[in-house]
């Protein structure tokens, strides 16, 4: 399931905990016309959650039209 704890900030909850938090995350963001640049990035995560931010070009937290999250174990 996915948490939003605040304007452009998420967190992933996994069924099932990961054996340990040695996992790769990929995230990517994209935006609408018009918009600013944005990047999403990792802000931390466990063996039962990955937190995902998402930036505009400003430094200010942005909900994106378009984020994906990848865990790869």
């Amino acid at each position: 399931s996915i948490t939003k704890n605040a304007t452009g900030d998420w967190t992933v909850n996994f069924t099932t905990a990961m054996p340990s938090s040695s996992f790769a995350t990929a995230c990517c963001a994209g935006h609408s016309a018009g918009a600013l640049s944005t990047f999403l990035s990792v802000n931390s995560q466990t063996t039962s959650t990955v937190r995902v931010q998402n930036y505009n070009s400003g430094g200010t937290l942005y909900d994106d039209t378009n984020c994906s999250v990848t865990v790869l174990r």
